[in-house]
């Protein structure tokens, strides 16, 4: 990461910004933990963390991570100064669950393109719906 780090720190362009990617199914992986991607993120002086999903055959960052844990990472972010975004085959049936751990950004794909298909065509029809749900909190 810090090799990474090193080489965009090089880019003259002062608007780029690092984000600390997360897998919530670390350990089906052999991924680091989120909270040690946190702290890396911390000492290395990324904005963000990202909790995504590296498998993307269907199940959700919800089917690796509590609400609680994702809550617990959202404030171990907001005291560190850091934004923190949720990912991983998020779908309006996670609304509730969004809702409760109150992400800075929600992250989807597949939700917003035509048949679900995260390859598809982005539909315009899924993002309005989305907004709609999410403009009412």
């Amino acid at each position: 990461f810090r090799r990474w780090q090193t080489r965009l720190g090089q880019s003259s362009n002062p608007a780029i910004n690092q984000v600390a990617v997360s897998y919530a199914d670390y350990s089906s992986v052999n991924a680091p933990a989120p909270e040690e991607v946190w702290r890396l993120a911390c000492e290395t002086g990324c904005t963000g963390l990202l909790v995504d999903t590296y498998s993307k055959e269907g199940l959700s960052s919800f089917d690796f991570l509590s609400v609680e844990n994702l809550q617990e990472l959202r404030s171990r972010c907001h005291e560190s100064n850091l934004f923190f975004a949720l990912a991983g085959s998020i779908s309006l049936k996670h609304l509730d669950q969004i809702k409760e751990v109150s992400p800075d950004i929600i992250a989807v794909r597949g939700s917003v393109c035509e048949s679900g298909a995260r390859a598809g065509q982005i539909s315009a029809v899924a993002i309005h719906h989305w907004k709609e749900c999410i403009s009412n909190w």
